[in-house]
């Protein structure tokens, strides 16, 4: 599916977006006109994609109207953690550590609303409160926290579309927020036709883990059975690593990786050390290290579970040894680690093309993304592109020089498809 995403005109508005236009501060007008003109200067900024399509739904039918759903906010020293983490939908990317790091990372500040139903408690959201230019936002999560699904912890007879209902006027009324994003896995584009949203379909590969081990490998292709069966025949040792010293490693193996595309990775050193020291200790993290017999580290990869959910964060290897088929031996041992824990779901976070080859099934999760004036989405859009510009003129370079000399394009791996948003 492709897409030519331009900055929408004035007439798009409704009445009741324009009036609220007219509220804006100032250096927030400035700031968009700036985006703008700076959207329109460049011919490439029109960018055509496989991976996301935005859904326009202004003035959409409004459910939860009786409003007798409301967040209200938890203060983060009273927040019930573990009766949290008893939720079936829980991951680990709403639980503390992994709040705690995004915080870190982000500057903002955790959120962890109470859903209630006059006096009963039905469910939870988990997200971060930042600022961005000065603009209040609630993030769950924000690209570019190489984050994928947050979002609620529900009951199983509560509905998400009255949920997100009651979240955007928690966001908006009792944070003061200008704009909310959100992904969480268990909403689907159906249950959001004709609410007055924005949503981006997000595409994933998803592994299915409730089968056999002899299932799992038979579903991939051919060649990717080769791969792993020649790893065991080179000697290949893979083994669970700890935090120490990890993350130099996997970042001078992931620099690597981009060099061959003539890129640098989207975060820093640093970043990987902070999230391994703030995840490593609650046991949802897989760090993963390939050697050769000689005992030469030649691959890493990093990996996040828990309860039925588990996810390929990021991984790299050094170019000099792919002809041994680390990647493929790293990503066999992982699937049969989280299924052993019980994992029924293993995300491979992104559709890029070397991943259809582990036999996954295509998903698409909608990214939520509700902005109080529709000038804040437009800038939001314009600077998402104008930041990606480069990154993606240099990947299509790239993969046209695959193309024309015929160079395998498998193995390597550039981490979170979400890492790179601004």
């Amino acid at each position: 599916m492709q897409l030519r995403v331009a900055l929408p005109r004035c007439a798009y508005r409704e009445r009741s977006h324009c009036a609220g236009f007219r509220a804006i501060p100032r250096r927030l007008v400035t700031m968009v006109s700036v985006w703008s003109a700076a959207f329109r200067t460049l011919p490439e900024a029109r960018i055509e994609t496989d991976r996301y399509r935005i859904y326009r739904n202004p003035g959409g039918v409004r459910s939860g109207s009786d409003y007798q759903m409301e967040f209200c906010k938890t203060d983060i020293a009273h927040v019930p953690w573990d009766q949290l983490d008893n939720f079936s939908d829980r991951l680990f990317s709403q639980r503390y550590e992994w709040l705690d790091f995004v915080s870190k990372v982000s500057g903002g500040e955790i959120v962890i609303a109470t859903l209630k139903d006059g006096h009963k408690v039905i469910g939870y959201f988990s997200g971060i409160l930042f600022h961005r230019f000065g603009v209040p936002i609630l993030g769950s999560p924000f690209p570019g926290w190489t984050t994928t699904y947050m979002g609620f912890n529900l009951e199983p007879h509560v509905s998400r579309v009255e949920a997100l209902e009651a979240l955007k006027r928690f966001a908006f009324n009792q944070l003061g927020c200008l704009h909310l994003e959100i992904l969480d896995r268990h909403l689907t584009m159906d249950q959001l036709a004709g609410l007055d949203v924005d949503t981006v379909v997000e595409p994933t590969y998803i592994s299915p883990l409730d089968l056999d081990e002899e299932q799992i490998l038979a579903g991939m292709s051919s060649a990717c059975r080769r791969c792993i069966r020649k790893a065991e025949k080179n000697g290949l040792i893979i083994e669970e690593a700890t935090p120490g010293g990890f993350a130099d490693e996997y970042y001078e193996q992931l620099i690597d990786v981009f060099a061959k595309q003539g890129l640098r990775p989207p975060y820093t050193k640093q970043y990987v050390q902070t999230l391994i020291d703030k995840i490593h200790p609650s046991g949802d993290a897989l760090l993963l290290r390939a050697k050769t017999r000689d005992g030469e580290k030649i691959a890493s990869a990093i990996y996040f579970g828990h309860k039925d959910h588990s996810l390929f964060w990021g991984n790299g290897s050094l170019r000099s040894h792919q002809n041994l088929r680390p990647n493929e031996a790293l990503h066999w041992y992982a699937l049969r680690y989280w299924k052993k824990r019980g994992v029924k779901y293993h995300d491979w976070c992104g559709p890029n093309d070397y991943k259809k080859k582990y036999g996954p099934q295509l998903c698409q999760v909608p990214r939520i993304r509700i902005s109080r004036y529709r000038a804040l989405g437009w800038a939001r859009d314009a600077a998402f592109r104008l930041y990606t510009l480069p990154r993606v003129i240099k990947r299509r370079r790239f993969q046209k020089q695959i193309k024309q000399t015929g160079e395998n394009r498998s193995a390597n791996s550039s981490g979170n498809t979400h890492a790179s948003s601004p």
